[in-house]
């Protein structure tokens, strides 16, 4: 099965553009939006999970 594939070829290295062309280093989270909506769920507190007493499918 193997030989009826092609052979792997990588292609080139290739600069894109930035996913957030305006992020700057140190940027701070409530800095944008989504950050900021991000922070909110702070307020009511973080739901904490315990991965060892959840079972393996839900986690």
């Amino acid at each position: 099965m193997a030989s009826s594939l092609p052979a792997f070829t990588p292609s080139s290295f290739q600069y894109t553009q930035s996913p957030n062309a305006s992020f700057q280093f140190a940027q701070t989270v409530d800095s944008t939006p989504e950050g900021k909506k991000w922070l909110e769920g702070e307020k009511d507190g973080w739901e904490v999970i315990e991965t060892d007493k959840e079972p393996p499918a839900s986690v």
